[in-house]
């Protein structure tokens, strides 16, 4: 009997189980981002310029 069609499933399900994993993962990683963002007064404070020069 051929089981290709039952491996083909499985391995489609998989990937779409993975694919649902990194989407999770990328809302934790954005939302847990969201959390540290700093104003531009903080980041002066801190000394951190991107892509700026520091005397603007």
């Amino acid at each position: 009997m051929d089981n290709s069609f039952d491996r083909q499933s499985s391995d489609r399900q998989q990937q779409s189980g993975l694919l649902a994993s990194l989407q999770i993962f990328e809302r934790i990683l954005n939302w847990l981002a969201g959390l540290i963002r700093l104003t531009e007064d903080e980041q002066r404070d801190a000394g951190i310029y991107v892509g700026r020069q520091r005397d603007e």
